[in-house]
């Protein structure tokens, strides 16, 4: 199989660039090593996945949360008290409402879980301090 010609392009004033101005400065250049091709250190980051260091990290403070909707769909007609931790969450949080009262156990509570979980009728019983009192 014959190789494919290749246009050098003699007369064309762009040379297949678009706008006259193109392909002028040092990043028009390929293959130096800081500049990876000629291409910015941003496509790198969008693309090749560089990572961006920017700010700080918290490192153990994350706590994962329930809602007390999802708290209805774990319980059934004869839960009395149900332990999220358990369950592997560590907050209550107050979006909707409990359709029983029950006894929650948890590390953490919203001010508004514990609120909606007392006027419901039920209790909301931090963990922590459970242990602490035996």
């Amino acid at each position: 199989m014959a190789k494919k010609k290749k246009k050098k392009k003699r007369g064309s004033r762009t040379h297949g660039r678009g706008n006259t101005k193109k392909g002028r400065g040092k990043g028009s250049r390929k293959g130096t090593a800081s500049r990876k091709g000629g291409r910015n250190y941003m496509h790198l980051v969008k693309k090749q996945g560089v990572p961006k260091r920017k700010g700080f990290t918290r490192h153990g403070k994350e706590q994962k949360g329930i809602n007390l909707r999802d708290i209805n769909e774990m319980i059934t007609e004869d839960t009395e008290e149900i332990n999220l931790e358990e369950k592997g969450y560590q907050k209550v949080l107050g979006g909707g409402n409990l359709k029983k009262p029950i006894t929650v156990k948890a590390q953490n509570f919203s001010n508004s879980a514990e609120r909606k979980i007392e006027e419901k009728g039920g209790e909301a019983i931090r963990i922590n301090e459970e242990e602490n009192e035996n």
